[in-house]
């Protein structure tokens, strides 16, 4: 009997999940998807007006040690954490991505770090009342600008390889040069990225712009910006 495929739990969004659906592809891993959706209840009050039930009917269900999204269950295997799980998949189907040496892996957990640190700081800004295009703006330059002077010639961050932090600085860069953010015009500021950019679409496996937007939001649905729109979050504000 064939072995039960791995499977990735999420919300039916981009956000954390996208950039470890690109490692999968890329790996050849055979994968499932349990994706979760919100709904608007008018009904709610407050922050229950996004309702969850779909994910919190079975948050507990899964066996999951640290119940949370995203998750990802290989047999005996159920890690939640992002950081975990991109290791894993790392450690267990492409060992190479974690860098090649100890040089190219403290840079990659470096570089780990960093944009985690920068996708917190973007999340203040989507989520929140006082959250602005323009804050987002200068937001993706101000914090990428040292990551674009780091990558300076080669064609991956760490070298001419790539390492699992390219898929994460690749949804990065969709998501700064994304409608909400710098519409088309970020790869203006920072050039470089541009033909970084390329080189990590160009690798085997990965999706295409179409299929990525398929993905669905960059943010979850509440997120003022990057998210179910500026429609939405004023109908939301209006029901206070």
């Amino acid at each position: 009997m064939a072995a039960a495929k791995p499977i990735l739990g999420y919300w039916s969004v981009r956000g954390l999940g996208a950039q470890i659906r690109y490692m999968l592809k890329f790996a050849q891993v055979d994968f499932a998807e349990e994706l979760y959706a919100q709904t608007f209840d008018e009904s709610a009050e407050g922050y229950e007006r996004w309702n969850r039930d779909e994910w919190m009917s079975v948050k507990f269900t899964k066996g999951l040690p640290f119940p949370n999204l995203p998750y990802f269950m290989d047999g005996d295997v159920k890690l939640t954490q992002t950081s975990a799980i991109q290791r894993y998949i790392c450690t267990k189907w492409k060992p190479e991505l974690l860098g090649r040496t100890p040089k190219e892996v403290g840079e990659a957990a470096m570089l780990e770090g960093l944009l985690s640190d920068l996708n917190g700081a973007l999340d203040k800004i989507s989520f929140f009342p006082d959250g602005t295009r323009e804050r987002l703006m200068e937001c993706t330059k101000t914090r990428l600008e040292p990551i674009h002077e780091f990558l300076g010639e080669k064609k991956f961050l760490v070298g001419d390889a790539v390492t699992f932090v390219d898929f994460i600085l690749f949804e990065m860069l969709d998501k700064a040069n994304d409608e909400h953010i710098w519409d088309g015009k970020f790869f203006d500021e920072l050039p470089r990225f541009r033909a970084y950019h390329a080189a990590v679409q160009a690798l085997p496996g990965m999706m295409s712009p179409e299929e990525r937007r398929a993905q669905g939001y960059f943010n979850g649905w509440r997120a003022k910006l990057g998210g179910a729109g500026e429609d939405m979050y004023r109908k939301y504000k209006q029901l206070d």
